[in-house]
């Protein structure tokens, strides 16, 4: 797995696991994935920008990394709330 796809994975993963946890405690579901896709942004702003600025000598500042995080997070908040909406529409009984 290249670079590119680590960040993108990593934002997936940050925009559905705040998602749920946000709607575990009773937020709407549409604003939890904008908040989860948000927490992605800020992630990958303070990894690229905070994180990576002050190891120069072992990283360096890469604004299409941010930019695959974002991705990452915005396809993250997508599955997210098309799997809330598919939930909330259908009654799953087994």
């Amino acid at each position: 797995m290249n670079d590119k796809q680590q960040h993108a994975l990593g934002g997936f993963c940050i925009a559905i696991m705040v998602a749920v946890l946000l709607t575990l405690t009773g937020l709407a579901s549409f604003l939890a994935g904008i908040i989860g896709l948000l927490a992605a942004v800020a992630a990958g702003a303070v990894k690229e920008w905070v994180y990576d600025a002050k190891r120069t000598d072992t990283h360096t500042v890469d604004s299409l990394d941010f930019w695959a995080t974002v991705q990452g997070g915005t396809l993250g908040a997508i599955v997210f709330l098309v799997i809330q909406d598919l939930t909330e529409r259908y009654t799953w009984t087994f």
